[in-house]
């Protein structure tokens, strides 16, 4: 391998990238590169996707960056020289054959800015140093790629509750197969789900009732307080039942925001109810999380299957993979996922309203036009024999 060169290998959106960064040329084995990207591969999910090959003080790196970048090759010049975030320093850029070369007007001084140059070019998908720009045939591809790269129409940082379906999601496009991309590359064992969102929709969710004293309306019956520190737990749910859990990983890689299984919501300012806002009915205080319903498609990505009698043994092995036993990646389109909506501090959002009920039968709600306007919304209230029963009027 050339002095100064990177030799890059993409596979779907993520290039494998190995180094020269020594004073001289290297002979580099088959094995030595695989090796160091096998060790990375084993760390995909770290923030840290980068690490020096196992040789003494040759200048050898290996890494693996997550890009939808298209390259299977980039020449760089040997001992270089210093770049400028803007890339001032290009003299020239040319892309032929799936190999981008480029010349720079002086040299580099550190391997970094080397890698700051190539990231630059790779992330972008282009060149552009003012007149020269790379180019492809594939005019498919590059349409692709251009609204890939929109603005997402559902990243709303204070939407409003309820509303209607926000259509085409794009912060993690589907690919041209119509598959969404998977998350970790390399070999993986059983399954390994991505997530593309496509639509959204923000709703409140069904309530959460607080574990306190129901409220009491009649002559000497006291008042109730809902006072600070109560708190309620809930969580994420699906359309449909896949036997398995999609990763907390997945859908926040999927969705741009931090999804958890489990989310609490705690009280911080005291809740009196008053008789006067009873309207003559009893009642108790619930909690109506904010929520977000995002839908889209799951790319199951399945792995291949162990070989041998120990698992415990042969995952340590170098044999543990049989190439022969693959199976087909699933898609699955209209997936739907309801998880909380958070406020920037990272705490549940939501709002906290006393639901009335018949003071004689205090299962049975009060008639839904006297409830809170929140409440009245599908879904909210919880109908169950366990539960509660719509009123008369509301249960033709």
């Amino acid at each position: 391998m050339p002095a100064g060169r990177c030799l890059h290998r993409i596979n779907g959106d993520t290039l494998a990238q190995v180094c020269n960064y020594s004073s001289g040329n290297l002979t580099v084995t088959q094995k030595e590169v695989f090796s160091a990207l096998d060790r990375l591969r084993s760390d995909c999910g770290t923030k840290e996707f980068s690490g020096q090959m196992k040789r003494q003080s040759d200048g050898l790196s290996a890494y693996l960056y997550g890009i939808g970048g298209y390259a299977s090759k980039i020449n760089l010049p040997g001992k270089g020289n210093r770049v400028q975030a803007k890339r001032q320093n290009i003299q020239d850029a040319s892309y032929e054959n799936d190999v981008l070369t480029i010349k720079l007007d002086r040299p580099l001084d550190t391997k970094e800015e080397y890698d700051q140059l190539v990231a630059e070019i790779l992330l972008e998908k282009r060149i552009d140093n003012g007149t020269n720009s790379a180019t492809r045939e594939d005019s498919a591809e590059i349409e692709f790629e251009k609204q890939a790269r929109k603005a997402d129409p559902c990243d709303i940082k204070y939407p409003n509750f309820p509303s209607d379906p926000i259509l085409g999601c794009n912060r993690k496009p589907l690919d041209k197969d119509g598959r969404c991309p998977k998350e970790c590359h390399g070999i993986h064992i059983g399954h390994e789900p991505s997530f593309c969102e496509t639509q959204r929709r923000f709703l409140y969710g069904a309530e959460q009732q607080y574990n306190v004293e129901p409220i009491i309306n009649g002559p000497g019956s006291p008042e109730r307080n809902l006072v600070v520190g109560v708190s309620v737990t809930y969580g994420i749910s699906y359309n449909i039942n896949f036997g398995f859990d999609i990763p907390e990983t997945t859908l926040k890689l999927g969705l741009g925001v931090t999804v958890s299984y489990t989310t609490t919501h705690t009280v911080t300012n005291a809740f009196t109810a008053t008789k006067a806002s009873m309207n003559g009915y009893c009642g108790y205080f619930t909690f109506i999380p904010k929520m977000v319903e995002s839908c889209g498609t799951l790319t199951n990505w399945r792995g291949r299957s162990l070989k041998g009698k120990n698992p415990v043994e042969i995952l340590g092995s170098s044999k543990v993979i049989d190439n022969k036993d693959v199976k087909p990646h699933e898609s699955v389109n209209g997936v739907c996922v309801i998880h909380p909506f958070l406020k920037e501090s990272g705490e549940a959002d939501g709002i906290t309203v006393i639901v009335l009920t018949d003071c004689t039968k205090q299962h049975i709600l009060a008639p839904m036009s006297e409830q809170n306007i929140a409440y009245q919304y599908p879904g909210v209230a919880k109908i169950s024999p366990a539960d509660h029963e719509l009123a008369p009027e509301d249960n033709p």
